[in-house]
């Protein structure tokens, strides 16, 4: 319809749409039910607003809305070794940066290799976070796999965290506590580089998700 009025605050809601994702009515479900289940972090503020709503007498006509308020609360944060971007590379990453929109947008922090080690190792791995580790002895994978990776974790209401290491990676036991490792190829790549085809992958993966036209099979 053309939207609905609330009878508490005579405030017009009109029914939105998730971008960057071709989200169905079951997809909006499944989304809820998940959010049911794991009310976590952003989640949390989410269930809150769909057990006020539903107080008030609102019925599924809502969901979308919800589903929309809740998926675009998402970030992906990417933790990374070595200095912050800079050079030539900074301009490059800085664009991307610029196209993407939530959930897609990505958040940086920086650490030098020794402080990373010791922030991983003490890090919980809880399974409440989707960590992904990227490592030359990881999967490879395309770039419609890795968009699908990313939808099913905001969709399953996980944050996703990419880890990318400084000159010397990550340890075994880094790698055996993420939820995958991801092998952009056999190749090494120096870390600036590694994170500016990180980037670029992401954005590549919210316009495949969109149907935009920047990916071609």
């Amino acid at each position: 319809g053309n939207g609905f009025w609330s009878r508490h605050s005579q405030v017009r809601i009109l029914p939105v749409q998730p971008r960057c994702l071709k989200a169905s009515h079951e997809k909006a479900d499944s989304s809820v039910a998940s959010l049911q289940s794991n009310p976590v972090g952003p989640a949390t503020k989410v269930i809150r607003l769909q057990e006020a709503f539903f107080s008030w007498g609102f019925g599924p006509s809502v969901r979308n809305l919800l589903f929309s308020v809740w998926y675009n609360f998402f970030m992906i944060r990417v933790i990374a070794g070595g200095n912050k971007n800079q050079g030539e590379y900074l301009g490059l990453i800085s664009e991307y940066e610029k196209r993407l929109r939530r959930p897609f947008s990505v958040s940086w922090e920086f650490f030098e290799e020794e402080k990373l080690a010791k922030k991983l190792e003490d890090w919980p791995f809880s399974g409440t976070d989707f960590v992904i580790c990227c490592d030359e002895r990881g999967e490879n994978i395309s770039s419609p796999e890795f968009s699908e990776i990313l939808q099913k974790n905001f969709l399953d209401s996980r944050e996703i965290i990419i880890l990318i290491g400084g000159a010397y990676g990550f340890s075994d036991s880094i790698r055996e506590k993420a939820d995958f490792v991801w092998s952009f190829s056999r190749l090494v790549f120096p870390h600036m580089i590694a994170r500016l085809i990180a980037i670029e992958q992401i954005y590549r993966a919210s316009q495949i998700s969109s149907g935009g036209a920047y990916h071609h099979e």
